[in-house]
């Protein structure tokens, strides 16, 4: 690969990358604490390249300069793809399933906010170990989308390569809704139902089920 070649490359990467962070397409693939390092990357990316580009200019083309021909530019279809397709976030299908073997060691949460709207994945971590019980005889509000019986959120460490599935099992006034539906779902945690013998997926009373827009960020960090 020739050295202009390498540097259109490196210049392309930068703006694709750059392309995604202001799009907000980069949040299908990693979490919104990126962003700013995304900008510096794809900014440093563009500057470097265009730094060698005008270098290169200048000096000519060095002695016994040829073309690779088109193998070299087939690099360009991944950056292209990154940049100009729609890749959807990873759902339900290409996220592992989170399960305990073992109970997870109790330790102190802090009181549920006043709203009751709590986020599903630490619906799931304070049925399983919040020594507080503060879940016990309380309304709260979950979101997530339709997973059979279940509602579920893809949660996210750090981008979408380490993705888990979190999982509340419903039951009462649920209603038929197609899997994916997202829904605001209000009602009680059945005490117990968080233990080994469930993977520690804890089972929802539900008192109501609303759909709702499929957000914009579909992950739960």
């Amino acid at each position: 690969m020739s050295r202009e070649t390498q540097n259109i490359l490196v210049l392309l990467i930068g703006l694709s990358t750059g392309l995604i962070a202001v799009k907000g397409t980069y949040l299908n693939f990693v979490k919104p604490a990126l962003f700013p390092w995304l900008l510096v990357a794809a900014v440093l990316l563009v500057a470097l390249a265009v730094v060698c580009l005008v270098r290169d200019l200048r000096q000519g083309p060095p002695a016994g300069h040829h073309h690779r021909g088109l193998l070299a530019w087939l690099l360009l279809v991944p950056v292209a793809l990154t940049a100009f397709v729609s890749v959807p976030p990873m759902s339900a299908v290409g996220a592992e399933t989170v399960t305990a073997a073992v109970a997870p060691p109790k330790r102190a949460f802090p009181p549920l906010p006043a709203d009751g709207v709590v986020p599903l994945p630490e619906v799931v971590l304070r049925a399983a170990a919040d020594s507080t019980k503060s879940l016990e005889g309380r309304t709260i509000t979950v979101t997530g989308f339709t997973m059979g019986d279940d509602l579920a959120r893809v949660v996210i460490v750090c981008c979408a390569a380490d993705a888990q599935l979190a999982r509340v099992h419903l039951t009462g006034a649920l209603g038929v809704h197609p899997n994916d539906t997202w829904l605001k779902v209000q009602g009680k945690v059945i005490p117990g139902t968080s233990n080994p013998s469930t993977n520690f997926v804890p089972t929802m009373e539900v008192t109501s089920a609303d759909p709702i827009p499929k957000p914009r960020n579909t992950y739960a960090y």
